[in-house]
């Protein structure tokens, strides 16, 4: 009888403690793609799926969000969702069919929302997407939070980067554009948030355009904890 209740305890400590594991490996990934950019670089579906560490580690559980930056504030919104799973009380095949399910699943959500960058539209409302999406991973209970961004990072809305005042302003005293974005909406504590600018700049002039953009918003996301990584390189 006593040898028993050991099993029993043995067994239900075992299984709590590979539970704790799974729950503790959740990821949280959000992928923005600008529809009113070219998309000079466009999200590579194999590098993200690899960046999520499914290959190392099945059974956790992972979220993926896709949406889109256009010229409105409310786009459609996909998620994506792998439950972790408890490797001790799970079928390894089974779990392997989910996976691929959600591979499947994923790659197609990215490559509809590719579809419809055109680049056409007339403004982007890139700031206020951006702080939307920011700040619900900053609500996530997840242990890893990132946000990728397929953008040229040029806002467009009632600041517009394309003004040569203000794009002075972005190198100048970029404090004053942070501000006048900030009406709009206030970013939370970014803490554990890693962001990632993705877009491969064509010729001198863009790349010096794109350089300016993208360290005045690594730096005011900075300001906000979130780590930041700019450049083609998942």
């Amino acid at each position: 009888m006593r040898q028993l209740l050991f099993i029993i305890i043995s067994t239900a400590l075992l299984s709590g403690c590979s539970s704790k594991e799974a729950h503790e490996n959740q990821k949280a990934l959000t992928i923005l793609v600008d529809i009113t950019d070219s998309l000079t670089c466009k999200p590579d579906t194999t590098k993200i799926f690899d960046k999520l560490g499914l290959k190392e580690d099945m059974w956790q559980g992972v979220k993926v969000t896709v949406s889109s930056i256009s010229e409105l504030d409310i786009n459609p919104i996909e998620t994506i969702v792998l439950p972790s799973e408890d490797s001790w009380n799970s079928n390894k095949g089974t779990r392997e069919a989910k996976v691929d399910r959600f591979k499947k699943e994923l790659f197609a959500k990215i490559r509809d929302v590719v579809s419809r960058a055109k680049g056409s539209e007339g403004h982007t409302i890139l700031y206020r997407s951006l702080c939307r999406n920011l700040n619900a991973l900053a609500n996530s209970k997840a242990d890893y939070k990132g946000l990728m961004i397929f953008s040229d990072l040029e806002e467009n809305d009632s600041t517009s980067f394309y003004s040569p005042s203000v794009f002075k302003q972005l190198k100048t005293n970029p404090s004053v554009i942070e501000r006048l974005l900030e009406r709009n909406g206030k970013l939370a504590d970014l803490q554990g948030i890693h962001a990632y600018f993705e877009y491969a700049p064509v010729g001198y002039i863009d790349n010096a355009r794109y350089m300016t953009v993208s360290c005045f918003f690594a730096r005011l996301l900075q300001h906000h904890n979130a780590k930041v990584h700019i450049g083609n390189n998942i």
